[in-house]
């Protein structure tokens, strides 16, 4: 009998375990499993020591609290709207926190898209499609910041994420981590819902992921700007000829009344301020421009192209 209780207990125990541990349960990169990478990425030396320094994990369970700021109840409301969100769009949605030193605000976009491009994130949608959302609660200067993958880029974009970014920064100033990943959710849906903006709508991705911009041909300022000329220098030459007897004011008191003037005088008072931060690539990073067109993202150390930005706070 005490065997069973004890067995019963041991069960327990590990279930406990696995509920509470699952989102900072680490798996093993070898060899043998391609170092943990299963998307088309080629395993450079270079990338290589990168890989080996991602965190691998189960890339089911969505939630990967290394900095140990959400409780299991916060975990469960946010998987709820994970889940919403991957069902509404047909794209995946990842939630990290980490405390992870930094020098640089493109290093929080760096760890955050290799940690997505390492790991099986995307892998069931086309050219990896999916959000990562990423809390650096790093201590002297914590960071948040949105980023996208595939066609994710193209419904999201800066004019959509970076009011998204503004909207939940006293939530996440205040740790009020649900609330703002809830607004995160919700307003993602309403913008896929919207469709692909205008100005994208020309747009596409090529092989590496990159949102490309079609470029618009521009119209012909110099045969603009001489026809402008002609036309204006010709309407002066009128109006200057019909108005050579008018008689031409020499003093300001002719022409200007004293008392028609009020100033007045206005103070701006600084109420808040936070900084806005996108990842602009180096020129051998994979952007550039393709086809008639320029790239609009950027890519870690994979090559795949991502968007996305951040805020201190």
């Amino acid at each position: 009998m005490r065997k069973i209780v004890k067995l019963f207990y041991t069960i327990l125990i590990i279930l406990f375990s696995i509920n509470v541990c699952a989102s900072t349960n680490l798996l093993e990169r070898t060899e043998e499993n391609n170092w943990g990478v299963r998307k088309r990425i080629e395993l450079t030396d270079t990338r290589l020591n990168i890989i080996r320094n991602t965190k691998y994990v189960n890339a089911n369970e969505k939630i990967y609290d290394f900095s140990s700021i959400l409780s299991e109840d916060d975990e469960v409301k946010i998987k709820e709207y994970v889940d919403k969100f991957i069902n509404a769009t047909g794209m995946d949605f990842v939630v990290l926190t980490d405390s992870v030193p930094y020098s640089y605000d493109e290093r929080n976009a760096e760890y955050a898209v290799d940690f997505y491009d390492y790991n099986d994130f995307g892998l069931d949608y086309n050219k990896y499609s999916g959000v990562i959302l990423f809390r650096n609660t790093y201590e002297s200067d914590p960071y948040y910041g949105l980023y996208t993958t595939g066609y994710a880029q193209q419904y999201f974009p800066v004019e959509r994420y970076d009011p998204i970014l503004d909207d939940i920064y006293p939530y996440f100033k205040s740790k009020n981590y649900v609330e703002g990943i809830r607004i995160v959710v919700d307003e993602l849906i309403n913008y896929y819902n919207l469709g692909i903006p205008n100005e994208y709508s020309d747009s596409y991705l090529d092989e590496n992921g990159n949102l490309i911009v079609k470029a618009h041909h521009e119209p012909p300022y110099l045969i603009v700007g001489i026809i402008s000329f002609v036309i204006t220098s010709i309407v002066i030459g009128v109006l200057v000829s019909k108005n050579k007897m008018v008689y031409k004011a020499k003093d300001a008191n002719q022409y200007l009344d004293a008392n028609s003037i009020k100033y007045s005088k206005k103070e701006s008072h600084l109420v808040s301020t936070h900084t806005t931060s996108r990842y602009i690539p180096p020129s051998d990073s994979g952007g550039g421009s393709f086809g008639g067109g320029s790239s609009h993202s950027f890519s870690g150390s994979s090559g795949i192209g991502h968007g996305g930005g951040g805020r201190h706070g």
